[in-house]
């Protein structure tokens, strides 16, 4: 069971689950509140202020195998600058298309956010995750024997991603984080 954080911020709450591709009783996990977005102190250490603060921090685990990665989404100019080197040709190309610079910010950062999550699990550079699009769009690792899945979900200036490993076949990881004050239906979130 993942208990509210005493550092826990209001205004969002997560729902986390994992459903097998043909399952139809899904069961989402209880909504939670999330901890603050502040930068853990050993990020600040190794990457300096202003990095650590874009690096995504990682939750206590959802379940076993199941990993959560809380990241900000607004970010500086200068700071966008910086992460937008960990992007693909065709996920920069891809950004550039983003009609606001608003939008463009929050796709890079959610996608930079992604990469240094998936990257910290692999045990390589962010920029050398290969990433691909799947089913319906949804984006999984190209190598699909490293045995991972994840997914993302954005509200408002913030992202939450789950990475799970050793999942059975056909199961797959989703996770939703909404604002507090929007209603959900939370058996609307397996569709």
């Amino acid at each position: 069971a993942w208990e509210r954080p005493a550092d826990a911020t209001p205004g969002a709450r997560l729902h986390v689950g994992a459903r097998r591709a043909s399952a139809v009783g899904w069961t989402p996990a209880p909504c939670q509140c999330l901890p603050s977005l502040e930068a853990a102190p050993q990020a600040s250490a190794l990457h300096g202020e202003r990095v650590a603060r874009l690096l995504p921090r990682e939750l206590p685990a959802a379940a076993p195998g199941v990993h959560l990665w809380l990241c900000r989404l607004d970010c500086r100019a200068e700071d966008v600058d910086s992460i937008a080197t960990l992007l693909s040709p065709a996920e920069s190309a891809r950004a550039a298309r983003f009609g606001t610079d608003a939008l463009r910010v929050r796709w890079i950062a959610g996608r930079a956010a992604l990469r240094m999550a998936l990257a910290s699990t692999l045990g390589v550079d962010p920029a050398a995750v290969a990433l691909r699009r799947g089913v319906r769009g949804r984006p999984e690792l190209a190598d699909a024997r490293f045995g991972i899945d994840f997914n993302v979900s954005h509200t408002r200036g913030v992202a939450l991603i789950a990475i799970a490993r050793g999942l059975a076949p056909q199961t797959r990881v989703g996770v939703d984080i909404e604002h507090r004050d929007r209603q959900v239906g939370a058996d609307r979130l397996a569709r």
